[in-house]
């Protein structure tokens, strides 16, 4: 078997995250030569792993307005954070969105900094001594490392979100030099194979959020959720329902980087009064 040397981020050793009780006002102020002044503020404060926060607005020619107010409450382990409060939730490019007050589930990748989280380079070579190689993105060295005799294999070598050119240089013990070049192309959009990422949120509509601070509509539940298959496929699905209006509409996406570029695919289909697709 070959010898497998993951090239991701190493995670630090005995790494500690602050969970300090903190907090923050943030305010703006506008004044016009027509005597009309205004101002925005926001303040939010951390305590017991949650973070609280709402806005405000108003001025002399409106009354002052609650924007978004929220709790939010993080799980690191499980990258998992919880919203309590509004949230504005979109479900892509071919579905709906709203400004919802209720729960929102989400699968927050950030939480943790050193995660995998979209394909990376792999590279499979063989060697009849130990050896150094040295690997260049576009002409540039990014990684130098020693590799034992035999075969080996490295996977997840971060790379830029574009196309380009990777060079990878072998020389073992003997003086014997080995040189290969492959194109790469790599986008955001997708997901490291069997890496999870979704939305999921229900709730009431918040309507008219510019100009009424309790103003509430019909319930809504919105989702998506896409999962990385393979280092060129990622698949997914979203979901809207509107019951009282009789509406819904669900899809399906995929992401799938192909020798000539990226390629978005997308099918949906609506229900409602009309039954319009």
């Amino acid at each position: 078997a070959p010898t497998r040397l993951s090239l991701a981020p190493d995670r630090p050793v005995g790494i500690v995250y602050s969970d300090d009780v903190s907090g923050f006002i943030n305010y703006g102020v506008h004044a016009d030569t027509q005597g009309g002044a205004s101002i925005f503020g926001e303040i939010g404060f951390h305590a017991f792993d949650a973070f609280v926060s709402t806005t405000v607005s108003g001025g002399n020619h409106s009354p002052f307005i609650r924007g978004q107010s929220q709790v939010v409450i993080d799980d690191r382990d499980s990258l998992l954070r919880w919203t309590l409060g509004d949230v504005f939730q979109g479900s892509g490019t071919l579905g709906g969105g709203a400004f919802l007050a209720g729960i929102t589930l989400t699968r927050e990748l950030s939480l943790d900094p050193y995660l995998v989280t979209r394909p990376g380079l792999a590279f499979e070579g063989a060697t009849r001594a130990p050896g150094t190689l040295e690997i260049y993105i576009d002409d540039a060295l990014v990684r130098r490392l020693d590799v034992p005799a035999g075969t080996f294999q490295l996977d997840d070598l971060p790379i830029p979100t574009r196309s380009g050119n990777a060079r990878y240089v072998l020389r073992d013990a003997l003086g014997g030099t080995q040189t290969f070049e492959r194109p790469y192309a790599m986008t955001s959009d997708l997901l490291d194979p069997g890496l999870h990422q979704y939305t999921y949120s229900v709730g009431v509509e918040r309507t008219s959020l510019a100009t009424e601070s309790f103003e509430y509509g019909q319930p809504v539940a919105l989702g998506r959720h896409r999962v990385g298959l393979t280092s060129n496929l990622t698949l997914g699905w979203r979901a809207e329902l509107a019951p009282l209006a009789g509406l819904a509409s669900g899809g399906v996406e995929a992401t799938m980087l192909l020798p000539f570029g990226k390629v978005d695919l997308g099918l949906r289909k609506s229900l409602g009064a009309d039954d319009v697709v």
